[in-house]
């Protein structure tokens, strides 16, 4: 297949290639700088150039941590998704990654399924933008999903986020520290894909358009601590800072589970993280 990969600088960008590299099929990875997503006619262009079977549409302004979200940036991400989601007959499947954000922070999002998007309207950029796109995804177009990540780590990930950050500390013999302690779901990049190639290769109309990207067992920050203390042999404990419990951030898995994929797992994900960084 030829797959394009939009936003191929970042983290799921960066790791879609990686996966990839080495198979059958034909990648494009593409960023700003080689095609701008946010400019119509330049995609326009590419589809016009190229055959392209599966997008995986990465490319989101605004979601560093030290990057504050604004509405300029909201409008250059809605724009993204309609200038590549109007070439639907163009391509085969579009994949857009969508957010628990989309179901507002600022409420409680705890093992909460795909169904409840219609009643949830987060108000900051980000959330806003992610809700939207799905909600477009779900009403109108039948060769797009949207899979909805919480959290999600792989090898290429900052060495600052949560997961790669333990690991790194605990094979140094340091401690692992986390702010404050919560249930929050994350998804390994691997089975990522595996979600995708299973949707890639048994699409059809009845197909779910917006899943939730999450296990069934739902841990603490805590607890993933002290899975990696195991995994990596340092019993080098879990410190938090704030002994207060944050809110969850979890999504029902039930509608990912009914499609049948062989998943790793969570505990198999860090496992492999873990051998990659002994």
């Amino acid at each position: 297949m030829n797959i394009l990969i939009t936003g191929a600088n970042g983290f799921l960008g960066r790791e879609f290639e990686r996966l990839l590299q080495n198979t059958e099929h034909a990648l494009y990875p593409t960023n700003r700088n080689i095609l701008d997503v946010s400019d119509r006619q330049a995609v326009d262009e590419f589809f016009k150039n190229n055959k392209i079977d599966i997008v995986l549409h990465t490319a989101f302004v605004g979601v560093k941590n030290n990057i504050k979200n604004s509405e300029k940036h909201m409008i250059e991400n809605l724009l993204m998704h309609k200038n590549i989601a109007r070439h639907s007959p163009d391509y085969r499947l579009m994949f857009s990654f969508g957010s628990g954000a989309a179901f507002d922070r600022k409420k409680k999002i705890d093992s909460i399924s795909e169904s409840e998007l219609s009643f949830r309207y987060p108000l900051d950029y980000y959330g806003m933008a992610k809700n939207t796109i799905a909600r477009d995804i779900i009403e109108h177009n039948g060769n797009i999903i949207n899979l909805r990540l919480f959290g999600c780590f792989g090898p290429l990930e900052q060495d600052t986020r949560l997961i790669k950050n333990s690991i790194n500390r605990a094979v140094k013999n340091k401690s692992i520290t986390i702010h404050q302690d919560k249930k929050m779901d994350f998804f390994y990049v691997d089975d990522l894909l595996k979600v995708i190639m299973f949707c890639a290769d048994n699409h059809k109309e009845d197909l779910p358009k917006d899943i939730n990207m999450s296990y069934r067992e739902k841990l603490k920050l805590s607890e993933i601590g002290a899975q990696i203390n195991n995994l990596t042999g340092r019993p080098v404990g879990v410190i938090i800072n704030n002994k207060t419990i944050g809110a969850p951030y979890t999504g029902d898995p039930s509608l990912l589970q009914s499609l049948g994929i062989d998943l790793n797992g969570l505990e198999i994900g860090i496992e492999n993280m873990v051998g990659g960084a002994a």
